[in-house]
């Protein structure tokens, strides 16, 4: 996918060369037609658009596609072979953004402007049309879309937050599975001696509050709680700001263990070390059974928890929710 830089710099340069065309034509050489939007990897946003531009002038156009929902168009990128659309011919188009952030709203209205690569002109541009998407119980489940978070100063996976306590992110952090962030996310935290207290690393989303069954591709490359001892610990969290739930991935048990206190509920669940393995968490019967009552609002989390020297990977490869049947 185009960068973001890339993007800005031909908006700024087409809108730029076409912006005294635009005030003063309204006369377009192409007829453009929004067939669908949608949501393929489950953003909670509009990320694939399927066009369709009809030429109605008499000179061949290029196509170039931008979509305007505020100020500042967009610039989004052909998935098939753009090619000059003849005078009384028709093309159809799929279209995606460079970035998450260039993306639809879900409810949100948007114009798709079609300018003319050879002229720089605006050539047409679709009626308003509105997004309408189904909202995802948890976004970006893949992790394949990442955005810059200036809070944390680091890519992270959009609709996701990376949260961290006594961690140095020159020496820690996170990163696609693959070199093109195209699907999971590996953690890392490096517990130094240096360090005071608990170290603390997590990536946390709001979820919607009906959720109650997730199921989860990790693996976690150390071994944790052994003796009792919780040197280096993987899990999940669930909360809803006044009560947590959580879920502890370890090797050293056998069977699910719970423990319970007043505000607050470990899980513990069986999990090899070094094995990429499907996980089942029955989070809405587990928050019942504590008698919680129903939540207005979750927060699900994946962390990373040390308090003594070492350096821990886990991976999280996908997140759905409900039963996962598997086939071969």
């Amino acid at each position: 996918m185009p960068s973001v830089m890339l993007g800005l710099v031909l908006t700024t340069a087409f809108v730029g060369a076409s912006g005294a065309y635009i005030s003063r034509n309204s006369d377009y050489k192409v007829a453009v037609h929004v067939d669908s939007i949608s949501d393929p990897d489950l953003l909670g946003v509009g990320t694939v658009m399927k066009v369709t531009v009809s030429n109605i002038g008499t000179e061949p156009v290029l196509p170039v596609f931008y979509v305007k929902f505020s100020i500042q168009p967009y610039l989004w990128s052909s998935l098939n072979e753009t090619r000059l659309l003849s005078p009384d011919t028709s093309a159809s188009y799929a279209i995606v953004p460079s970035d998450p952030n260039a993306a639809v709203q879900n409810h949100g209205q948007f114009h798709v402007w079609v300018f003319d690569a050879t002229t720089r002109n605006l050539a047409g541009q679709s009626m308003l049309t509105t997004a309408s998407l189904l909202e995802p119980p948890v976004l970006n489940p893949h992790f394949r879309w990442w955005t810059l978070d200036f809070s944390a100063g680091a890519k992270v996976p959009y609709g996701w937050k990376l949260e961290t306590a006594n961690v140095d992110l020159v020496d820690s952090g996170i990163a696609g599975l693959n070199q093109n962030f195209t699907d999971g996310v590996r953690m890392k935290l490096n517990y130094t001696i240096t360090t005071h207290g608990v170290a603390n690393m997590a990536l946390v989303q709001k979820v919607a509050d009906n959720v109650t069954v997730i199921d989860v591709t990790i693996e976690r490359e150390f071994s944790g709680v052994k003796n009792g001892t919780n040197t280096g610990v993987f899990g999940a969290t669930l909360t809803d700001g006044n009560h947590v739930l959580d879920m502890l991935f370890s090797d050293a048990v056998t069977q699910q263990t719970v423990r319970v206190f007043a505000e607050n509920t470990t899980v513990t669940l069986p999990l090899p070390t070094a094995s990429l393995t499907w996980m089942t968490l029955e989070v809405g019967s587990l928050w019942a059974s504590q008698g919680w009552g129903v939540p207005r609002q979750l927060t699900l989390g994946f962390f990373i928890q040390a308090s003594s020297s070492g350096v821990y990977y886990a991976q999280i490869g996908e997140i759905l929710q409900g039963p996962r049947v598997r086939t071969q």
